[in-house]
């Protein structure tokens, strides 16, 4: 296939996914406090100019990246499910760019591409069609992904650097950690990649070796400056602002010694998704500050436990209501600093059983964990090889008054999925065409992927194997192998988060998968890449 072939067949696979997705309305969920309506109204403030507007318990709740990519949309005019679709698109090219550095079949990079671009996740209506902050996720995990595959191959096999990549790659970074508060799975997968640069620069030490020891210093510092740089930037206006120098208050010493000394305390009697049983709050009500706060109606008789996912926003509501967040940023931090400091005061002294919380915001390690943990890794397996959940356009309504979503619909530049009660007889004949036309094809797509995801991921897992023992039998680890080793590492960091997560009660939120897939896919294009290299070089092998 020739390149100009691969590049037209490229544009028509990207216009037909167009053609499916592009015309999506956008979904407006103003009921949802915690989520949606956040971005929405953060967006609002950074286009009049007030940053993300009054302090409260929502402001500093989740990192403002999802708030900023609304706001210069708008400011753009480009329509923000446009935007998604487009940025996926690029981040898919990317993958290609990336690929064509490990082969040169343009078949096979032709097959990448639709595996990466067609990831069932992206025509999920109800995870993406809002200002979801997965929107913005999913196209920042598979260029983070590509860009760095891009920077390693140039540096290994080219003894290359780009440092306008390596801006690039910065950038994303920045958006990435400033996004979502869980990225640290994607750690270890540069480390990885350094690591191996590190060791290909010092077997090639010599004459060149300190012009190489300097590329990776540039391909990591360059980088690290940016996302360090504007994290320093954003949690320097939030304390002009509001007076937390953080990027979220969920990660500030105070908020941690608080909330993570809370859940540290032991329940009578101990269950696996809910942090915060009654007898656990009677404790807190009894110190002096934690007397201040309620979180489940605690006058009421019939008290129930607080789900874990919920607790860190019913606990600083319970703050806001107590009113801290009235009296500014520096009086929540100082209320937060001074109730964990008489918890662990009751804790050394007996008051209250305690144990240490795992990772400063998650309850402390049961042995239950430990029983459920099996059976929560292969749940999740499951429910991501399987491609369980896919949600049409036809599962869900917008919300809100009439002003409300007119408002909503001037800021993302679009038109807004209809309520229930206006329901799909407002637009007959579009409905009717968009159900024959459009979402029967997204429906296809996921049950094609729904087959073959789970068959293709086992085929890459034993793709493994040949590689290790390819690897031994060679005694070298050649770029296609470490590419697809560090990677196959990422995906197994990924399902032990989430299985954490599950077996702790935090989340078992379907949009979670939807940034696995970046790498899933990944992982069985490097498999299948691998799987083909390695029979040919056994089948040489053989007949030398």
């Amino acid at each position: 296939m020739s390149d100009k072939l691969f590049w037209f067949l490229v544009a028509v696979l990207a216009l037909f996914k167009l053609s499916l997705v592009g015309w999506w309305p956008f979904l407006s969920l103003t009921h949802l406090q915690h989520d949606t309506l956040v971005f929405i109204n953060q967006a609002i403030y950074l286009l009049e100019g007030e940053w993300l507007g009054p302090y409260s318990e929502y402001t500093l709740m989740k990192g403002p990246a999802t708030a900023m990519w609304i706001a210069l949309m708008n400011v753009l005019g480009i329509p923000l499910l446009m935007s998604h679709h487009l940025l996926y698109l690029g981040a898919s090219i990317l993958v290609v760019l990336a690929f064509r550095r490990l082969t040169l079949s343009n078949g096979y990079l032709l097959f990448v591409f639709a595996l990466v671009h067609f990831s069932p996740s992206t025509f999920n209506y109800g995870a993406i069609a809002s200002a979801f902050r997965e929107m913005l996720h999913q196209p920042l995990v598979l260029g983070l992904v590509a860009l760095s595959i891009i920077l390693f191959m140039d540096f290994v096999e080219f003894r290359r650097v780009n440092a306008r990549l390596s801006v690039l790659l910065g950038g994303m970074l920045l958006l990435f950690f400033n996004n979502r508060e869980e990225g640290l799975w994607i750690v270890p997968w540069f480390v990885w990649l350094i690591a191996i640069m590190a060791v290909h620069a010092w077997l090639e030490r010599g004459s060149k070796g300190g012009s190489q020891s300097g590329k990776i210093a540039m391909l990591t510092l360059i980088p690290l400056a940016i996302w360090g740089m504007g994290t320093l930037a954003i949690a320097w206006k939030n304390h002009d602002e509001y007076g937390v120098f953080a990027v979220v208050e969920l990660k500030t010493p105070q908020f941690k010694r608080a909330f993570g000394n809370l859940i540290g305390i032991n329940a009578e009697q101990w269950h696996p998704r809910y942090a915060a049983q009654p007898d656990v709050l009677d404790k807190l009500y009894s110190l002096p500050s934690g007397g201040e706060l309620d979180l489940d109606h605690r006058e009421r008789e019939n008290r129930r436990p607080i789900h874990s996912l919920m607790l860190p926003w019913k606990f600083r509501s319970a703050v806001a209501d107590a009113g801290y967040y009235e009296a500014g940023g520096q009086a929540v931090l100082n209320y937060y600093d001074r109730l964990g400091q008489e918890i662990e005061s009751a804790c050394e002294k007996g008051r209250f059983e305690c144990d240490d919380p795992l990772f400063e915001l998650l309850p402390p390690w049961h042995p239950g964990y430990m029983e459920r943990f099996p059976n929560a890794f292969w749940r999740v397996l499951e429910r991501a090889l399987t491609v369980e959940s896919h949600q049409t356009i036809h599962d869900f309504y917008s919300t809100g008054t009439p002003r409300d979503r007119l408002f909503v619909s001037k800021l993302v530049n679009a038109p807004l999925r209809a309520t229930e009660q206006e329901g799909d007889r407002t637009s007959p004949d579009f409905y009717y065409r968009m159900k024959k036309n459009k979402t029967k094809y997204s429906v296809k797509i996921h049950n094609l992927y729904a087959k073959f995801t789970l068959p293709l991921f086992w085929t890459a897992v034993v793709g493994l194997i040949l590689a290790l023992y390819a690897v031994l039998r060679r005694g070298k680890l050649n770029s296609l192998d470490a590419l697809y080793l560090g990677i196959a590492g990422t995906v197994l960091v990924q399902l032990v988060m989430f299985a954490i997560l599950r077996v702790t009660g935090y989340s078992s939120s379907i949009r979670l998968y939807f940034l696995f897939y970046p790498v899933l896919y990944t992982f069985i294009a490097l498999g299948l890449l691998s799987i083909t290299r390695n029979l040919r070089e056994f089948a040489r092998v053989a007949k030398g």
